[in-house]
């Protein structure tokens, strides 16, 4: 178990920063992995050695990159460099010299040093540094259904730079706010709550106002400090209608006071080991409060969670659905296969409405479609080719698209397979539209982005896919191969939804499409995906 765990809040999407910030994180778990050796072990003598060295020369290099874009507050961020960098080489000497011991104090000094120089002055000279534009990442959280009920919003800059803000607090404030603003929280979130992830300063600050708090879950950190002041904090905007959550949290009994009015608490799987998860939970019972799972990572893990009563669930398992078990392709799926080919194919009217007419289910769903389309109240349907030419070819299709991941034992509409799929087919068709070549068929584009999902969901090859749909030659090479403009266009989606801000900037470059573009198109696929559920 890792004393401090990398996860997305650390990530700055600055590669260089990021992959420095790993490293030392990387250290200091091995320093807390050799803890309790003596203080004359050459193993532990050079670990901290390591450690020292390598933070001294991870200052260096940053404090050059501040210099270089001339960053106007590096003076002061190069004095908290230095001021860390005292302490610790004062320790390092008293250590070698076996004056001092390594302990859980100076552990904890070293670990909450580093993850709030990163959230607040990192941060602070990411934003301030230059013009960064932010995308939104969203990680659904499921109920005992596996259904989507929230998602946790994650903001990333994919690396440009300029803005105007001088505190860390105002710079998260501006990243969130701006953000949602420019988003439309409604069309990130549809129905469901976001959680997000707020500072001590914020969360002080009468700014959390203008979040919307019938929508926002407030996720307390766990570096946070109890204190009176956060308590009677917390205690206020609770009474004021916000949600509020602790993040990556195990049981303790310092907590009591919040845990009173706490509406959900996350366990960390990766953090504790199971008889340690058990306890807690007996613990938590005694509150009025839900529990969820976060870092969910297999279904045997979601099944010992479900038996512990766990309500809600976050983690690779749900946003990477790869992993999950795949099921075959019933009939309902092989007709759907068939339908999609006859509207690729320009098939006739008589022959789509047969298709249908084959499966009752599948047509009692297109008269669904048509009034929730709002046309069925202005359209008197009496048959099956009223219904295909009220929605038209391209409706129809999109909806097919979208059918072939609903199962029968789980909602479409809240279906994170179906949700992952809708969002990266809508981005890609909005990408392929701003593509300044114009050379990249928007239709071509959607289509590919829904087949790219299918093989995670059935046990069926892509090429078995693609056989079976009669696909155009651009359409086969992406999906196969990644090749070609489709395939730039997939990869950067794939990016997107695996959260890799960072290498999506490098992508995007590669596309000549601009960072605003990325970002509206983004808007535009939750505003679409919104407007399907």
């Amino acid at each position: 178990m890792a004393f401090l765990d990398w996860d997305e809040k650390f990530e700055l999407g600055v590669k260089h920063l990021d992959d420095h910030h790993k490293i030392l994180f990387s250290l200091l778990n091995d320093l807390f992995e050799n803890f309790g050796e003596s203080s004359a072990d050459a193993l532990l003598i050079s670990v901290v050695d390591q450690l020292v060295d390598y933070a001294k020369y991870h200052f260096a290099a940053e404090e050059k990159w501040m210099d270089f874009s001339d960053y106007a507050e590096r003076l002061q961020h190069r004095s908290e460099h230095e001021g860390f960098a005292v302490i610790v080489s004062e320790f390092q000497h008293d250590f070698q010299q076996g004056k001092k011991c390594l302990s859980m104090e100076v552990l904890s000094f070293l670990k909450n040093w580093l993850s709030d120089h990163i959230l607040k002055s990192d941060l602070n000279y990411v934003i301030n540094s230059g013009d960064f534009k932010y995308l939104i990442g969203r990680q659904p959280i499921l109920d005992r259904s596996k259904e989507i009920v929230a998602y946790e919003l994650l903001f990333r800059s994919t690396g440009s730079i300029v803005a105007n803000v001088t505190d860390p607090s105002q710079a998260t404030a501006s990243v969130i706010i701006n953000t949602l603003t420019g988003f439309g929280l409604s069309d990130i979130l549809g129905k469901h709550k976001g959680f997000i992830n707020l500072e001590l300063e914020l969360l002080m600050d009468d700014a959390v106002n203008i979040l919307p708090k019938e929508q926002v879950v407030i996720e307390l950190l766990e570096t946070l400090e109890v204190t009176p002041e956060l308590i009677a904090r917390c205690r206020f905007l609770k009474n004021n209608g916000f949600s509020l959550a602790l993040d990556d949290h195990e049981y303790s009994p310092m907590y009591r006071e919040l845990y009173e009015f706490i509406d959900i608490v996350k366990v960390d799987l990766m953090q504790s080991d199971r008889a340690r998860i058990e306890e807690s939970v007996k613990e938590f019972r005694a509150f009025p409060m839900k529990l969820l799972a976060e870092k969910v990572e297999t279904q045997e893990e979601f099944q010992f969670c479900l038996e512990l009563g766990f309500d809600l669930f976050q983690g690779y398992l749900f946003a990477k659905p790869a992993i999950m078990a795949k099921k075959r392709m019933n009939e309902s799926g092989v007709t759907l296969l068939g339908l999609l080919k006859l509207l690729n194919e320009d098939a006739e009217l008589s022959e789509l409405e047969s298709a249908f007419k084959g499966e009752p289910g599948l047509t009692y769903k297109l008269l669904l479609l048509v009034n929730t389309v709002g046309v069925g109240t202005r359209n008197k349907i009496g048959t099956i080719g009223q219904a295909i030419a009220v929605l038209g070819r391209n409706q129809i299709k999109r909806w097919v698209q979208l059918a072939l991941f609903a199962s029968d034992d789980q909602s479409g509409s809240e279906n994170p397979l179906v949700d992952m799929a809708a969002v990266r087919a809508c981005f890609m068709e909005n990408m392929a539209i701003c593509h300044q070549a114009g050379t990249f068929s928007p239709e071509k584009a959607f289509m590919t982005g829904i087949l790219s999902s299918l093989t995670d969901v059935y046990d069926i090859s892509i090429d078995e896919v693609v056989r079976q749909l009669s696909l155009a030659d651009d359409v086969h090479e992406a999906l196969t191969e990644r090749q070609g403009g489709l395939g730039k266009l997939l990869y950067a989606a794939e990016l997107l939804d695996e959260m890799k801000f960072s290498h999506l900037g490098e992508q995007l470059e590669q596309l000549s499409i601009s960072l605003d573009d990325a970002c509206m198109c983004q808007k535009r696929a939750y505003s679409w995906r919104k407007g399907m559920s």
